[in-house]
Order: structure tokens, then sequence, then C-alpha cells
């Protein structure tokens, strides 16, 4: 970006890639630790507004710098010299006149002189990639392939203050976005080598979260986070073994067991796990000492929504450097079948679209039917792929399905051959199917198959598999969980003995198709039927289908 002005301008990147040093600073900054933000976005009923506010808000209580805020609009690629000098923010098509880079998320235009006084910033959102605001963990279940704009937001600020791309220690200046929502540690200290410590709100000189009130914040299924205990106290009726106590805080997005740890910390440490509001009356979950030599570790079941407070000290008041790491293993439920208001999500194990090199293509119809009153409001979400329902290539969609009613929609069957799975979640019980046709390069139909989901939690499944008049299996399997699930595989004649036996393994987040043949050793001799029983290695959200494959010709195979 070809863009000069008293000195000129640098861009600053974000990739849409998750990835997870000491801080890094640029060779510039403001002469003041303050700027101001004209913030408008138009769009989501105020949604891009408040997230961007909560933004701002995440650095001005951790730091010493300011962020101020005016509610107007402000053009963040503007040029200083021939305009008012204003940070601004906004969507774009382009990244300031030019094309976006492939994942590019979000960039901080910055200008500053030859001396490093920065002049004017900015954030501009790439509007072609899919945006909401949540928390948790990042593009992960109902959220894969959604941009959570406020951690970006918060990122991208950190660039606009000073702050460069960290990849050595947990951070939220970490150069690919992660499950971490909020300034750690390491930001915090970068800040401060730029403008100054932040006074202590105790007027101490203790860590940021030496008091309960100001613990820091964690976010995310698992993570690694640092800090110091150096120069912290304690609070009157505050709970746990040691000395010299931090705090931070935790709220999981979803339930499951939990095991929080200190490994890595430089000196002997104490944890404990609470909840509550107040420092003097908290409950007790769960405390250690010395669990794994001097370090500490607690496990416990953590429920979804539930605050949890953290609290690290030092053994007869030690202090050091701390490492907190946390990994929750998620419980995963199912909405009870005859409950109208539970969220209902069907899992399509296997969707194709796009042409091949010889002119035919597959085209992908999905039908949805709501069998009583009251509307219901789906996402559907494609995993391994985007594709174009007609409202652009995209791998996210919204949908309404009328009570009483039915919506149809298909692809476009145009552009590179794509294939993966689906899921459609919904406020309301829904049914559905999906049809996906094969087409010759004159546009004549030479097979189709009607595929209809799973929509409950299962460990098995079994199908026949007809060898008879030359055909073959095909076997899709959808694994809509974040772990990897191994999927065996028996197949079993007539008599119920077992003749060949195969597994797969099949990564979260993804799906696999392929013939049985491929699979299994030995392969089904052709033009005898068999019971093929598919076992995961652990009950899950998992879809499966069966094709029979003839020539041009197939069609699915039941499943129970």
């Amino acid at each position: 970006m070809n863009k000069l002005c008293l000195a000129g301008v640098f861009a600053v990147v974000l990739i849409a890639v998750p990835l997870i040093e000491a801080y890094v600073l640029f060779e510039y900054r403001w002469p003041q630790p303050s700027t101001t933000f004209y913030v408008d976005i138009r769009g989501a009923e105020g949604l891009w507004n408040s997230a961007f506010d909560e933004a701002i808000s995440l650095w001005n209580e951790r730091t010493v710098f300011t962020f101020r805020r005016v509610r107007a609009y402000a053009d963040p690629c503007s040029d200083p010299n021939e305009n008012p000098r204003r940070n601004g923010t906004a969507f774009s098509d382009t990244l300031c006149g030019e094309d976006w880079g492939e994942k590019l998320l979000a960039v901080a235009p910055i200008w500053f002189t030859t001396n490093g006084v920065i002049l004017q910033s900015g954030v501009v959102f790439n509007r072609t990639e899919v945006w909401n605001v949540y928390s948790g963990p990042y593009q992960a279940g109902n959220w894969y392939g959604v941009h959570d704009f406020r951690r970006v937001a918060v990122h991208e600020l950190g660039h606009a203050l000073g702050l460069d791309h960290e990849d050595d220690v947990p951070a939220i200046m970490a150069t690919r976005i992660g499950d971490i929502e909020v300034p750690q540690a390491d930001d915090i200290e970068g800040v401060a080598a730029i403008y100054g410590e932040a006074p202590p709100p105790s007027g101490g000189t203790g860590p940021p979260n030496d008091l309960f009130s100001n613990a820091l914040t964690i976010s995310g299924a698992r993570g690694r986070t640092t800090g110091s205990n150096v120069g912290a106290t304690e609070e009157n009726g505050e709970p746990g073994s040691g000395a010299s106590s931090v705090w931070w805080q935790w709220r999981p997005a979803s339930s499951g067991t939990v095991t929080i740890d200190t490994a890595g910390s430089t000196f002997d440490t104490t944890l404990g796990v609470y909840t509550g509001t107040r420092v003097s009356a908290l409950r007790t979950l769960a405390e250690d000492d010395d669990a794994i030599g001097l370090q500490s570790r607690v496990t416990l079941q953590v429920t979804a929504g539930t605050v949890y407070r953290l609290r690290v000290a030092g053994y007869d008041g030690e202090t050091g450097n701390i490492v907190l790491n946390w990994d929750l293993e998620t419980i995963t439920t199912s909405p009870p079948p005859n409950n109208d208001n539970a969220f209902a999500t069907l899992i399509f194990p296997q969707i194709a679209d796009g042409s091949s090199s010889d002119g035919s293509f597959f085209r992908t119809t999905i039908s949805l039917t709501r069998k009583a009153r009251g509307d219901a409001n789906c996402r559907l979400i494609l995993y391994g792929m985007d594709t174009d329902f007609g409202a652009g290539r995209e791998s996210l969609f919204t949908v309404t399905v009328p009570g009483n009613g039915f919506t149809s929609f298909r692809t476009t069957g145009a552009g590179r051959l794509q294939s993966g799975y689906a899921t459609v979640g919904c406020d309301r019980r829904i049914s559905g199917h999906l049809t996906y046709a094969f087409y010759d390069a004159s546009g004549t139909k030479f097979g189709e198959a009607t595929v209809f989901p799973t929509e409950v939690e299962s460990a098995s499944y079994s199908m026949i598999v007809d060898g008879r008049d030359g055909a073959q299996l095909a076997l899709a399997i959808a694994n809509n969980t974040d772990r990897s699930r191994t999927y065996n595989l028996t197949l079993r004649d007539w008599d119920g003995d077992t003749v060949s036996m195969g597994s797969v393994t099949v990564p979260a987040r993804s799906n696999i198709a392929q013939f049985l043949n491929d699979l299994i050793s030995p392969p089904p001799a052709s033009g005898i039927v068999y019971l093929l029983e598919v076992r995961s290695s652990d009950r899950s959200d998992f879809s499966m289908i069966g094709l029979h494959v003839t020539g041009f010709v197939f069609s699915t195979v039941p499943v129970n």
C-alpha cells in the first residue's frame, strides 16, 4: 500500500488461521498515553459499535493507555495530510482501495512521523468474511467459520497503541487469532514498556491482578497464560493456603471436566478454584499444593456460564513467575427429542458442489420442514468448504423455516469442485433432508441421492452392503466434535460371522467419504450381501450414510 504522508503508513495485519514471545513493540508511539477513536459502524442493530466499545474498555481497564470514543464516523484510510486527523473504524470490501490478501481479517493502518510519533491510526475490517460477536473457543461448534469481531478489535487496538505481534507466550497480540479474548499479562507489560505502569488500584506496586476485584480474565476451552506474584499481597478473609496471591477468572462456554495446573512456574505454588463475588465469602471447589512436584494441579467439573475464580499463591510466601494452564474436556448433550424449544441440530455427512475439468458438476439441495406453529431460525454451517446457495460463496448461512411450512435452497454447481459436511442448527424442532445430484457437461442428470441426517448422539450404526449387480458401497462419516474419533468397521455375513475388519480416524470437525473396499481388509466380495457395523471410539455427534454406486447411478442406503 504505497501511501506516503509526513513519514509514511504502516499496515498491521491479522491472519484468520488459529495459532498461539515476550512482548514486541513497534518503533513508534503516541506522544501521550491516549487517543480518540471515532466509532459508528452501521449494521447488526448496534452490535459492532457495542463490541468495539467493549474492546476499548478491555485496554482501558488494564493499562495506563486510554482510548476515548466518539460516536461518529471517520474513514480509517483517510490521509491525515489531506483531512482532519481522526482515528476511524469501518467494514470495507477493500483494504484502503486494494484487494484483501488471502485470509486477512483486519488491518490497523498507522501514520507516523520520521521520529516515530503516531499521527493517526484506524481499524479496517474485511467485509467479505463472516462476522459475529461471541465468547469461548474460536470458530468452534456452531461458530465454525465465523470470526469474533470483539477479539479481533482488541488485537487491532493493540497495534493502534504500538504493540507488534507476539507468538512466544500467550498474548492477544499473537499473529493468528485464537481462543484468547482479552489482553494478557504480556500484552499489559508491553503497554507499560511504552507508556509506563498503570497505577495499581490498591495504591501499591504489586501485579495488576493482586486484588480479587482486579482478577485477569482467561478464556477458551484450553490455553496458557503467564504472570507474576512478585509484590503481591493478601486480602482479609481470602481462602486458600500460601501467601502473595494473585487472581484470574474464567467463564467456560461449555460444561465438562477441566484440569488446571501451574506447571512451568518458577517457585513453589498453591492453587485454588472458587465461586462467589466477595473474596471473604467464596465457595471452595478445589485446592492443591505439590500435585506435580512443587507445582499444583486440580481437576473438577464446571458448568457453562459460571464464573470461576482462580487463585495462585506462593507456599510460605514464595514469589516468582507464574504459568497457568487449563484444559477443558467438554460434555456433549443432545436435545430431548420431543421438546419443541430444544436446539435442534441436523448433521449431513456429505455435501458436494462445483464442477470438474471435464465440465461435469455436482449440485446440492437442502430442504427443511417445520411441522408445528412458529418459525424456526436456523444456521447452516459448511465444514471443509464454502459454496454459493444464491447468497454468495460462504460457509455460513442463516435460514428461516416457516411454521407449518418448508423451505428449500440449492447450490449453483459452479466454481471449483468441493466436498465436506454440513450442520443445520435451529432454535426449534425441524426435519430435513439433503439431495445431491451429478450432471454431465451438457447438464444431463446421471444420478441423484437423498440423504437424511442423524439427530441424536450415538456410538454405532449398521447398514446393509449389497454388492450385487456390480455395486460398491461408498461410505461417508462426519465427526462433528472437537476431538478426533476412530471408527471401527466390522463386516459380517448372513450367519453373523466376521469376515473382515478395518478402521478409519476422522479429525475433529471433518468428514471422510471413501469406498468401503479401500477402508476394510479383505474388501467385500462382489455380488454378496453383508452387514456393516460402524462403531465410534466414543459416543459423539457423528453422522453416516452409505451410497450404492453402480456406474453413474447411486442410491442411498438407509441408516439405523
